[in-house]
């Protein structure tokens, strides 16, 4: 919950998009010093690839959603429907040869149910669906990443694996920051203390020690 409500906030002086990229290459720098200072072995490209591929369905795509999803929903909504990424990763097991017991399938008609009656009577009033499906669709991405790491080769060390995705997700994101100007209008606009201290929050809290 405290992520949802740090992003409200960030929100306020960093559009969408500056505030991934910064978030991302902010933690990516802290952690990177912490990994390289263990002396990992060093990854086969295949693993890099692998766990670059990892952080852009789980960080641009699935975060991403959410950072978007958050200036249009409350934040206790939003982190409903953020929450729904056990629901995919149960389906996608069922595609993979994986078939659920039968006590799991009724965990998820019962997540199902949840967050049909979040989306239909939550409180809050009537909302527009399109939020509650681009964060459905990047909870549905952040369950293939979570299905990547755990089912594929990844790099031995999982904090350099964590470097990767962090860095490999911020990286992508920085050109299309640049390309729609948002580094230049927080520059003219001066953010907010508290924007700032929730950028802080979710790069330090949110994401290299959570």
């Amino acid at each position: 919950g405290g992520n949802f409500l740090a992003f409200k906030g960030a929100l306020e002086s960093f559009p969408p998009a500056l505030l991934m990229c910064a978030r991302l290459l902010m933690a990516g720098a802290l952690l990177v010093g912490v990994a390289l200072a263990r002396r990992p072995a060093a990854p086969s490209r295949a693993e890099v690839a692998r766990a670059a591929l990892a952080g852009l369905l789980m960080q641009v795509l699935g975060q991403g959603s959410i950072v978007w999803g958050v200036q249009e929903l409350p934040a206790g909504r939003t982190a409903v429907f953020a929450s729904s990424a056990p629901l995919f990763l149960a389906v996608f097991s069922i595609f993979g040869g994986r078939p659920l017991p039968p006590l799991g399938w009724t965990g998820v008609l019962l997540g199902v149910a949840g967050l049909a009656l979040m989306t239909f009577v939550g409180g809050g009033g009537p909302v527009s669906p399109w939020p509650i499906v681009v964060i459905l669709a990047g909870s549905a991405c952040w369950a293939l990443g979570s299905l990547l790491i755990h089912r594929g080769r990844m790099p031995e060390d999982p904090l350099i694996s964590g470097v990767i995705q962090t860095l490999a997700a911020g990286i992508v994101l920085l050109p299309l920051t640049v390309a729609l100007g948002e580094p230049t209008e927080v520059i003219a606009k001066a953010p907010s203390l508290t924007a700032l201290l929730c950028l802080g929050y979710l790069a330090t809290i949110g994401l290299a020690l959570g």
